[in-house]
């Protein structure tokens, strides 16, 4: 496909509703954004706009002018249609992607009512980026009445319906797979104004009817022009001198940015020429060259070129005796990490030396910082408080660590800041947004390393529970299924922490309604289990739990009840009578009896339970509460309700205002299986809580899921 390629009728053909279907993914790498100019009159427009994550291009922006022509063509000349216009602009990281765009929007911000950035790393940035967006700036809720988190497609159709009434430019950044967000483009905008979409990506090629933009590396004018401006007594330098920089750095954009950060820093106190740091990349590069690095890994000349310039401003820092330690492992640690979002408070507790036990360690850190921006290593924003580092100086830092025999106590270093988060995050019930995107992407750089592994898997766990605790199955589930394989290469498929995940792996598989999966996983896990701990093992007896849940989840009422009976009388062994797991279970088997209908058997035990929990626990706790409503259910379809109902005067009292639901004949399977997903899929945040918080051995407490099917609540 030519570079150029305007719109052409396949569109819809290959996109769906409107859009292409190609992927989309990746963080910005060289974006620090913020919110700008929101709700204030935007020049050129009437009314109010808003900006999200905007930001300016650098000062000192250079070249580029005919492809910023082409861009703002292709906009002005796109007919009107219904489907928005979408544009890419391609090219190799650290060529400027990030910034043209920038440079496109500070010219043409007149034309947009709303501008809005969206970092599209993966499903879960872009869907995140959207949650800011409605949530902080549009103040649409995220949740619905009941709690729980909109579906992606709603949140997306809820920012268009709120933006899309007036022209709007939306930028998706760093796309590396188009598949990530397919979803995202086929969600068609309302009636009204059609989008702008702009994709910055490394790949070239796109479907018919999206125009590319290729970006190449400067032509001479342009760097000598960078050069020159960005230079501090750049008329000192020779012609000569500019051309040789540009020449041996290949015209790279993002080489020339650190060589000009580093010449800038030397010249603060005392004379250097151009020449001197030529000298100095000749002879690193003499030595890259020489290294393993270059005969193990595949990287391509303009790696070397930001390899090379890597390596001198990395000694530069290095020099600073005050601040050059702690920057650097700031520094090697945030090449593991997600690209973007990475604050500074997160590094509070980092270690070098005794440093962490300073009383101004508050002041070292920002300053440690501050040497990284200096240099042009990471940019920042919002004063140095957040700031992110481009994907290439991730891959070159990474290189650089596996050749140095520093990948592993790098990692380790990453790994113990992480559990300190999670530690944190799980005490206080929440956490930041950005902290499963640096973990997650931290862990599975580390995967690979046994010993690691071997010292830090329990880190996978707390993992799981904070994403399942703050109820980000989309997030847990994806980090379960990756890890899960290279975790039983290291430590054979029985070994008991594995189990554990595998076993929380099929609560997140339940949580997130897929339920034949959660039954495969759990039957797995519970004859292991029982060979390797025994039958009546506490873990055994907690899979064993998940085993029937799962087949109740499902419908299979015969087979939960078999698997629930059979755990009784193994808790009847090894618990106490009162034992709040043995009332679960009990409470369990009456719900799968009332669902076959022995109703008079299911009545004697929800009884039995309800008088012991009763004793045992306050009387408003949501167990006691289902117990009467399934009661009430079965008083209801015995007959003689009025004389029964007043032989439970409590569970009256407490459904007052209630519809219990008439069902003339069992449920089918299948009505049994939507009823449950919808149970699960109405779940309060009040019930979440309470199964989040009020657990006992078995890890998930699981009251009857029927309780969606008997009971609706009166419309308020």
């Amino acid at each position: 496909m030519d570079d150029n390629t305007t719109t052409n009728q396949n569109h819809h053909r290959i996109l769906g509703p409107y859009t292409s279907s190609n992927t989309i993914g990746n963080v910005n790498n060289e974006c620090s954004y913020r919110i700008i100019n929101y709700n204030v009159p935007v020049p050129g427009q009437s009314g109010n706009g808003i900006r999200f994550r905007v930001d300016w291009p650098e000062m000192n922006f250079t070249g580029r002018t005919t492809d910023l022509h082409d861009l703002k063509q292709f906009f002005s000349a796109a007919p009107p249609s219904t489907a928005p216009s979408i544009a890419v602009v391609s090219g190799m990281g650290g060529i400027g992607k990030t910034q043209f765009v920038r440079k496109f929007i500070d010219e043409n911000q007149s034309k947009y009512a709303n501008i809005v950035w969206i970092d599209s790393e993966n499903n879960e940035t872009i869907i995140d980026s959207f949650k800011r967006l409605l949530d902080d700036i549009l103040d649409v809720r995220t949740k619905n009445a009941n709690g729980n988190e909109k579906d992606a497609k709603s949140i997306i159709e809820q920012v268009l319906q709120k933006l899309c009434y007036r022209k709007t430019l939306f930028v998706y950044d760093n796309v590396e797979s188009t598949k990530s967000i397919n979803f995202v483009l086929r969600v068609a905008p309302p009636t009204g104004e059609k989008p702008h979409i702009v994709i910055t990506s490394r790949l070239q090629k796109w479907p018919d009817g999206i125009k590319v933009i290729q970006l190449k590396v400067w032509k001479m004018a342009e760097s000598i022009e960078f050069i020159s401006e960005m230079c501090q007594d750049s008329e000192k330098d020779s012609e000569e001198d500019k051309i040789a920089l540009a020449e041996i750095l290949q015209h790279f954009p993002l080489a020339l940015r650190q060589a000009t950060a580093f010449i800038n820093q030397q010249r603060e106190t005392d004379d250097f020429p151009i020449s001197e740091y030529i000298n100095r990349y000749n002879d690193n590069a003499c030595e890259m060259l020489a290294s393993e690095i270059c005969e193990e890994c595949s990287i391509n000349p303009y790696q070397k070129t930001t390899y090379t310039t890597w390596d001198i401003t990395i000694e530069a820092i290095k020099a600073d005796k005050r601040h050059g330690q702690l920057a650097i492992k700031i520094f090697k640690m945030i090449a593991y990490f997600a690209a973007d979002d990475i604050k500074r408070d997160f590094f509070h507790r980092t270690e070098v030396g005794d440093v962490s036990q300073q009383a101004g360690y508050e002041v070292d850190l920002k300053s440690a910082v501050n040497l990284l921006v200096k240099y042009c290593m990471i940019d920042s924003r919002d004063k140095q408080r957040i700031f992110s580092i481009h994907r290439v100086v991730q891959d070159v830092t990474k290189f650089k660590s596996k050749a140095a025999h520093e990948e592993e106590p790098t990692l380790r270093d990453a790994l113990k800041l992480i559990s300190k988060w999670i530690v944190e995050a799980n005490a206080n019930q929440g956490m930041e947004r950005v902290i499963p995107l640096h973990s997650i992407s931290v862990f599975m750089s580390a995967i690979k390393l046994p010993d690691l592994m071997k010292e830090f898997v329990p880190l996978a766990l707390d993992m799981l529970h904070l994403l399942v605790n703050c109820s980000v199955y989309d997030q847990a589930l994806e980090f379960g299924e990756t890890i899960i394989g290279p975790l039983i290469d290291i430590f054979g498929p029985n070994d008991g922490l594995l189990l554990e995940i595998q076993h929380y792996m099929a609560r997140v598989y339940l949580g997130s309604l897929m339920f034949d999966q959660a039954l495969q996983m759990n039957l797995d896990t519970f004859n292991k289990r029982k060979i390797h701990f025994g039958p009546e093992a506490i873990n055994t007896l907690n899979s064993q739990s998940q085993v029937a849940d799962s087949y109740e989840a499902l419908g299979d009422d015969e087979n939960a009840l078999h698997w629930y009976k059979e755990l009784l009388e193994k808790q009847k062994i090894v618990l106490d009578e009162n034992h709040p797991d043995m009332l679960e279970t009990m409470c369990k088997i009456a719900t799968s009896l009332k669902e076959l209908g022995r109703h008079d058997e299911a009545l004697q035990l929800y009884e039995e339970v309800l008088v012991k929990r009763k004793t045992l626990f306050a009387p408003t706790l949501l167990p006691q509460f289902t117990v009467e409503a399934n009661i009430i259910y079965i008083l209801k379809q015995i007959g003689n309700r009025e004389l029964k109902l007043r032989t439970h005067p409590d569970c009256f009292n407490h459904f007052t205002g209630w519809i219990i639901s008439d069902r003339k004949q069992p449920a089918s399977l299948v009505e049994k299986q939507n009823l449950r997903k919808g149970f699960f899929t109405h779940l309060s945040s009040s019930r979440k809580q309470f199964i989040h918080t009020h657990t006992t051995t078995s890890t998930f407490y699981h009251h009857p899921l029927s309780v969606y099917e008997l009971l609706q609540r009166r419309t308020e």
